[in-house]
């Protein structure tokens, strides 16, 4: 079974990412509203780093009560050496009782968005690979970030 690894440079997730969290907007500030609450993102904030392991998302959301703050994302996606898997973790970082507010009441829909635009990737990966290899079945090996991207394993084949 043929087994093909790709890479997405880290900076070309930040456009996913941004894309997503804009849903469409050209603007850099973004009004999000759910049953009456609304945060502002502050999308030309996010900032975006890879490690071996890691990959770490910083972005500033702004409400009248918290003023702008920012909130991090961490995602453990895995090493090298722990790519056979295609499970992920998450936490979300807050310094102070305004970035832990906003946290609490946006971190989870910001990490769903950002956690999209990585699957987006993956996908985009997988789909690479089956225009590759014709009729043959692929599968997801897993993934896994580095300093400079994320990997992406894909099985072709039975």
């Amino acid at each position: 079974m043929p087994a093909f690894e790709l890479s997405i440079a880290t900076t070309e997730f930040r456009g996913r990412m941004t894309e997503r969290l804009r849903g469409g907007s050209q603007t850099p500030k973004v009004v999000w509203q759910d049953e009456g609450r609304r945060v502002v993102l502050h999308t030309d904030s996010l900032a975006l780093r890879s490690l071996d392991g890691w990959l770490l998302i910083n972005l500033d959301l702004e409400t009248d009560q918290t003023k702008r703050k920012t909130i991090q994302i961490v995602f453990f996606t895995g090493r090298k050496s722990e790519s056979d898997g295609v499970q992920a973790a998450c936490t979300i970082n807050a310094q102070g009782p305004e970035a832990a507010q906003l946290a609490d009441a946006w971190g989870r829909e910001v990490q769903r968005v950002l956690w999209d635009a990585v699957l987006d990737g993956v996908e985009a990966c997988v789909a690479r690979v089956a225009s590759q290899v014709g009729n043959q079945p692929v599968t997801l090996g897993g993934f896994f970030s580095t300093p400079q991207s994320i990997v992406v394993s894909v099985l072709a084949g039975v």
